[in-house]
């Protein structure tokens, strides 16, 4: 039976959530505990400290959980996005096209990939995307990924680990 829950975004409510888990978990010999981080893990955001902080220690969390659920079945992991075609970034590029001028949407959106938000993909990831890697590592497939922070940023994050 596959095993897994989705876990708010806060850090303090993951770390409690995840400890009730993984006693069920390991009762069962197998889990999936996975949680879903940010391209602002390794590079924060200005003016977004808390979320940039909390994120990180999501991937932090991962390493620890995986370490000491080990040999239990149980896996733990950080899926970290990139930018995302999401509602939410629909919103922050609506501001960032207001706040500079820019006559809509797709012009914010275009700006911000060819400057900050570049990546060798060149576009947003979709939904879609992520949902398919969390279900992959949810898998029996996935049994082997364990204190990974998986990014699926199109190449965002310029670094090999």
């Amino acid at each position: 039976m596959t095993r897994a829950y989705f876990l708010g975004n806060g850090f303090g409510q993951s770390y409690y959530q995840k400890r009730s888990l993984t006693e069920d978990f390991g009762n069962h010999g197998y889990g999936r505990i996975i949680q879903i981080g940010s391209a602002a893990n390794p590079n924060p955001l200005p003016d977004r400290a808390a979320y940039s902080a909390a994120k990180a220690a999501l991937a932090n969390l991962s390493v620890s959980l995986a370490k000491e659920l080990a040999a239990t079945g149980v896996t733990a992991n950080t899926i970290s996005p990139g930018p995302t075609r999401t509602a939410g970034f629909r919103e922050l590029t609506a501001r960032f096209a207001a706040g500079h001028g820019l006559p809509d949407v797709e012009s914010a959106t275009r700006i911000l990939l060819d400057g900050p938000l570049a990546a060798p993909s060149d576009r947003l990831a979709e939904p879609a995307e992520i949902a398919a890697l969390v279900a992959f590592v949810a898998s029996p497939y996935g049994a082997s990924i364990n204190g990974a922070n998986l990014r699926i940023d199109g190449g965002l994050t310029p670094t090999v680990n």
